[in-house]
């Protein structure tokens, strides 16, 4: 997640569950030791001290830059879920990020993108790669299959396998009070510099 957004999600999972967060981010000089002042008191029980088997936080959450600093000690932690928001940045199969959480193990993986695909289906399939590649193991089959798209029942075809992984929300679903869209066109005349280019 964005350092920005970090509180907001804390927010949100501890208003709507009962699991315990630990917002795993420190800044400065001594980022490092803030980071293990985190991990000593808000991840272990008193005795249990570096067991990964009995975490105190149910929640993770944490910037990429944080993660990607600290992967060695994270690759430990026996992950139930991952949740990836900002996940268009897992869109490049050359990306860091993407290069670091694929050794992740994970029972559960869940993007949160704004712009999945925007028409390249190279970099859908580098994101239903990542979200389960045990169906999507081959980016040679895929891209035969889906590379270039010129009939309908490609298309369709593709919609049909992305369906279960996509979930698409629009703000007319979402917020109702938004009113609609309303365009004013003014026409404007050119000034004399613009009119001699």
């Amino acid at each position: 997640s964005s350092l920005s957004s970090l509180g907001q999600w804390q927010r949100e999972i501890e208003n709507c569950t009962d699991m315990n967060v630990c917002r795993y981010y420190d800044t400065g000089a001594k980022a490092d030791t803030g980071r293990a002042l985190i991990r000593r008191y808000e991840w272990y029980f008193p005795g249990y001290e570096n067991r990964v088997d009995s975490m105190k936080f149910d929640v993770l959450i944490t910037t990429s830059d944080t993660f990607m600093q600290d992967v060695d000690i994270l690759l430990k932690v026996p992950w139930l879920s991952i949740c990836v928001d900002e996940g268009q940045r897992l869109r490049s199969s050359k990306s860091r990020i993407l290069e670091i959480l694929k050794p992740i193990k994970s029972v559960f993986k869940l993007l949160f993108t704004s712009n999945p695909a925007q028409n390249n289906t190279r970099e859908l399939y580098s994101l239903l790669h990542f979200c389960d590649p045990d169906v999507f193991y081959s980016d040679r089959a895929f891209m035969k299959e889906y590379g270039d798209i010129r009939t309908k029942a490609q298309f369709e075809s593709l919609q049909k396998n992305v369906s279960p992984y996509m979930l698409r929300r629009v703000k007319e679903d979402v917020e109702k009070s938004i009113p609609p869209l309303e365009e004013t066109v003014i026409f404007v005349e050119l000034t004399q510099m613009q009119k001699k280019q």
